[in-house]
């Protein structure tokens, strides 16, 4: 008799082979970051994350870039995670070259650095990826509350890592509309 799905708040410790299932990483942004600005690196995340979710439906529950991480918790078959990670980086490479492209193109000196990435189509880093260890900022960005009897600062962290965040998923849990296409519905069924 097949068991029933996992209902419960931590949707991410069920495993079904074959079965979409919540999976939360974390992408250390590399060093590229160096050689684009801060809102053009978040910006160029964005638009590759949305790719994904408009070409190759990709569910994304919550997310949150920083200046130098990507949180993502999306709803995927945990066999397909690599092969979206890769459709991922692929977009993002090819906006990066695109800018850089541009930018040789209106005259602007790259920076050796720049140049480099310029040149090699396929540089691998774009990120290091690492597990999720916080279910704090896991919940909060796909817009749970969490009221604790207690006082804990792993929490308070992680609120103020949100708290005015412009390329986080709470915007959009709050009404209004981010940069990431997120998907509200319920994938436990």
């Amino acid at each position: 008799m097949p068991r029933k799905p996992n209902t419960d708040k931590h949707p991410q410790e069920e495993f079904w082979p074959g079965k979409a299932r919540r999976v939360s990483i974390t992408l250390n942004i590399g060093n590229w970051k160096n050689i684009i600005n801060e809102y053009q690196c978040k910006l160029f995340i964005a638009w590759s994350l949305n790719y994904c979710v408009n070409s190759q439906q990709l569910i994304i529950k919550g997310y949150l870039i920083t200046s130098d991480r990507l949180y993502l918790v999306w709803f995927i078959q945990p066999e397909m995670v690599n092969r979206m990670l890769m459709i991922f980086y692929e977009k993002l490479r090819r906006e990066i070259h695109r800018f850089l492209e541009k930018q040789r193109q209106s005259g602007i000196c790259l920076t050796p650095e720049a140049e480099m990435i310029a040149s090699d189509e396929s540089f691998e880093d774009l990120f290091e990826k690492y597990p999720y260890h916080n279910h704090y900022l896991s919940q909060l960005i796909c817009g749970e509350k969490i009221d604790l009897p207690y006082y804990d600062p792993n929490l308070e962290k992680a609120k103020k890592d949100i708290q005015g965040a412009e390329f986080c998923s709470v915007i959009d849990y709050s009404g209004a509309i981010g940069p990431v296409n997120i998907s509200f519905e319920s994938q436990t069924s």
